[in-house]
């Protein structure tokens, strides 16, 4: 092979000068194939193989990378060999003696040489098609890192976006997030895509054929719309959430905000989802928000009765009443402990059932607490019965009590003859009334020097002032004299007094 000089020096002596390729030839001792070729190709010379050279350490390990990395093509992405991989288990179950670099330099070319998909390019119209994901971000939560779950839905044709954060990816949480989604479209898209999470599949076949949970197939009726699911595996078939997935982490996670509830999370993501509809897309020549008001004509009107984003289970509360749920503990009224319960679970909180009553209801915990979480008034016919120890119940500590009732049952603990049981007593009338309405009491008990539950009765309003008046009553008006007429009226009788 010549070199670059050589080959500038042919052409020259051809093209310039005009010597034969003979006189060439004879001239720089080189064949006259070679002179023609360069008077071909302007193109520096470049080495052509003319055969593989042979991979004297990596060569008898080539079957073997085939194999993995073919079989990879089946697996989940998340899951497939890595080269660094690929090195160690041809080390370790081989024996391989050659580098890293050459096994990650083999793995590239091959993945290079492989024939890459080409996508269709899509137009959804404003028809009312939607994709739906989940993703999750880390946020600084009270001080501290931690980890939240993201529900994104986006419109194909408007490509409006809305986003919910959620403690977990459950199945509540879905629901929940599906009827948040259309209350704040005003519609339901008539058309839904997926993946295939077992919030939502409880089965997949050959396909696109799915069973769907149960709950979500409830979902589907209330709301009238059809869902649609990727083959597994195939996340580019909903690659506009994906990109929405990428917009939302970009410029509303970065930089890691800081918060202090998961309400204030999902206040200032609505806030940019309204936000994001002044969005302008140069390919549409309108706004996202344009686009939303004529693809919303295509939604399914909203029901009047919205959908209880609610998971059931039967449970059964134990001897000191409390019913096990995703690790804690929650109490129900003693009376109805040995009775066959039902539990809904919601997203914050969680409702318990007996026979279709509802008989408890607690904020939902997500972090695995030692102690239950109980409520006083669910242990009161106990605490009637056994009153000695009202102090050190569970119930009684986790009260938080206004400060007025606190000073009240100091007082009453320091000069009552049977102070657990006129704290119990004062814990009925707070059931039965109110913890405000009794506070209030005890502050003006207090300042009057009543120290008694049976006086304070007297500075709680009285249950017949808070009646509801009758209908036939409520527009009379009844006009209170000025005290001056009845002066007039004495005058006028002789009596000569002055009220």
């Amino acid at each position: 092979m010549i070199g670059v000089d050589t080959k500038a020096l042919i052409r020259k002596l051809y093209f310039v000068e005009g010597k034969s390729i003979r006189a060439i030839s004879r001239m720089l001792k080189v064949a006259r194939k070679t002179v023609r070729r360069a008077l071909l190709d302007a193109e520096p010379p470049k080495y052509h193989l003319t055969k593989e050279r042979p991979k004297r350490v990596i060569g008898s390990f080539l079957p073997i990378i085939h194999q993995w990395l073919e079989e990879d093509q089946h697996r989940p992405p998340k899951q497939r060999h890595t080269a660094k991989r690929i090195y160690e288990r041809l080390k370790e179950e081989y024996g391989y003696q050659g580098s890293e670099e050459t096994v990650r330099r083999y793995v590239r070319l091959w993945r290079q040489n492989q024939p890459r998909e080409m996508f269709l390019p899509m137009d959804f119209g404003l028809e009312g098609w939607a994709q739906a994901d989940w993703f999750e971000v880390y946020v600084e939560y009270q001080g501290k890192l931690v980890k939240v779950h993201i529900f994104v839905m986006r419109l194909c044709g408007s490509k409006a976006i809305f986003a919910r954060a959620y403690w977990r990816e459950n199945a509540e949480a879905t629901l929940d997030a599906h009827v948040r989604a259309f209350e704040f479209w005003g519609g339901v898209p008539p058309r839904i895509v997926y993946d295939n999470p077992k919030t939502l599949v409880a089965k997949i076949f050959s396909g696109r054929r799915r069973k769907k949970s149960e709950r979500f197939y409830q979902l589907q009726l209330h709301y009238l719309f059809t869902p649609e699911f990727c083959l597994p595996y195939e996340a580019h078939e909903k690659g506009l959430v994906e990109n929405a997935v990428r917009l939302i982490r970009n410029n509303f996670f970065v930089p890691v905000p800081k918060l202090q509830s998961l309400e204030e999370i999902n206040e200032k993501l609505e806030q940019w989802c309204r936000k994001y509809m002044e969005q302008y897309l140069p390919e549409k020549e309108a706004t996202v928000g344009e686009l939303f008001a004529q693809e919303k004509l295509s939604f399914i009107q909203l029901p009047q009765v919205p959908f209880e984003p609610a998971i059931s289970h039967s449970v059964k509360a134990s001897h000191q009443a409390l019913v096990c749920f995703d690790g804690n503990r929650y109490s129900v009224p003693v009376d109805k402990a040995h009775l066959p319960l039902t539990l809904k679970a919601f997203v914050d909180h969680i409702e318990i059932y007996h026979e279709g009553e509802k008989i408890a209801v607690h904020e939902r915990y997500y972090e695995k607490r030692e102690k239950p979480i109980t409520h006083y008034t669910h242990y009161l016919p106990l605490l009637a019965r056994k009153p000695n120890y009202v102090w050190y119940t569970l119930p009684y500590k986790q009260l938080r009590l206004p400060a007025p009732l606190e000073q009240f049952i100091n007082r009453l603990t320091a000069i009552s003859p049977q102070p657990q049981r006129d704290v119990v007593a004062l814990l009925e009338l707070v059931a039965e009334r109110g913890i405000e309405e009794v506070a209030a009491a005890a502050e003006e008990a207090l300042l009057a020097g009543v120290t008694s539950v049976s006086a304070l009765l007297a500075f709680l309003p009285h249950p017949d002032t808070e009646a509801p008046v009758p209908a036939d009553l409520a527009a009379c008006r009844v006009h209170m004299p000025h005290p001056a007429i009845y002066n007039r009226l004495l005058a006028a009788s002789g009596g000569g007094g002055v009220l």
